[in-house]
């Protein structure tokens, strides 16, 4: 299945598609060319881990991405912060059904938002404060730190959590001489 050329190849994950064994459904989900219908017939699947991986392929159109994350099922929203195409907005609604308690499996939600490329500056910076000191500094090393979070964290006590921030392109120039 991973190298499909020629003109079938849509036919050919439309086939595997409708395999009767997950495991070729789930790679045909994670297939880098599985086009948006096929992706959003995955998503039905009768086994949850071909779901998860349809939720997760950045080839999945954003209606579905916004419904996945509204899922009651924390391993779908799981899934959808891995999608690299999530929006912002998305996330930031992700992250306040966290904040409100309503989602399990919140230690690896909030790691992936911490990574995530979109993740908002807002969200970042109330992940920087995460009891994780890998959530807190994934957080601080994203792109998307704000100078302020950044400013905050220069005085942790934490040597590793100092390192990061002494190195962030966003920590203004003051605080990284004043540590």
């Amino acid at each position: 299945m991973e190298h499909l050329g020629g003109t079938d190849a849509v036919s050919r994950l439309a086939r595997g598609a409708r395999s009767p064994y997950a495991m070729y459904r789930r790679t045909v989900a994670r297939h880098p060319q599985c086009p948006p219908g096929i992706l959003a017939v995955l998503l039905h699947d009768s086994d949850p881990s071909v779901r998860e991986a349809a939720a997760a392929h950045p080839n999945l159109e954003a209606h579905h991405i916004i419904v996945c994350a509204a899922s009651t099922d924390s391993d779908m929203v799981v899934a959808v912060t891995t999608n690299p195409v999530t929006p912002a907005r998305v996330l930031n609604q992700i992250y306040s059904r966290i904040a409100a308690g309503s989602l399990r499996r919140h230690y690896d939600i909030c790691y992936n938002l911490a990574y995530h490329p979109n993740t908002p500056a807002c969200v970042l910076n109330e992940l920087h404060h995460h009891s994780s000191v890998a959530i807190s500094l994934a957080a601080l090393r994203h792109p998307r730190a704000s100078a302020d979070a950044l400013t905050e964290q220069a005085s942790h006590h934490r040597g590793s959590v100092r390192l990061v921030v002494a190195g962030h392109r966003n920590t203004p120039a003051d605080v990284i001489k004043k540590s």
